[in-house]
């Protein structure tokens, strides 16, 4: 009898202690990467919508305003973070969008939007790669620069173009999209 009352409590004590242990590790499956990343794909994403509602109100002054949070943010980026087949090129894409960013509180309407398009360039390539937290739509205007065209990335799918702002505020299409 005293046996079996030992066999019971060593099997109810190592059932506990498995318990116990799973417990723990599922604890450490909730610091998992994936949430950190959301958060900072969601904030770099989000100062550069900004930055595009800014053009297509025609609001010079807060395009500044998000350029340079934009600039900031996007510097967070690790490519080691990510799953980048080519973290030189990512590194680079980054610090050009920072770069570019912080060229355009110096300057007028047109001169933000072209920096804003070439910004855009290298943004559709970064969201390619880190993901994003929702559908972003690329969307394409064929009249800028005089028939060259010119994107923009989006979060809806209706047109509102930031590289003509009110002048033609519908002009453009979604040309592709970038899955969650």
């Amino acid at each position: 009898m005293k046996t079996q009352n030992t066999t019971l409590g060593l099997i109810t004590l190592t059932a506990i202690a498995i318990l116990l242990a799973s417990c723990k590790e599922t604890k450490k499956e909730h610091h998992a990467p994936e949430s950190s990343m959301s958060v900072a794909n969601g904030t770099y994403i989000d100062h550069y919508m900004k930055l595009k509602d800014a053009l297509v109100s025609d609001d010079s002054v807060s395009a500044s305003m998000h350029a340079k949070t934009l600039a900031s943010s996007i510097q967070e980026l690790d490519p080691d973070f990510y799953p980048v087949d080519d973290k030189q090129n990512f590194s680079i894409a980054v610090r050009a969008v920072a770069k570019t960013a912080l060229q355009i509180p110096n300057a007028d309407l047109a001169a933000q939007r072209e920096s804003f398009e070439s910004i855009t360039k290298n943004m559709i390539g970064i969201v390619k790669n880190t993901g994003a937290p929702q559908v972003i739509y690329i969307q394409y205007c064929p009249m800028y620069k005089q028939g060259l065209g010119g994107y923009w990335l989006s979060l809806n799918e209706e047109v509102t173009n930031p590289l003509f702002g009110s002048m033609m505020i519908n002009c453009g299409m979604v040309s592709d999209k970038i899955k969650q």
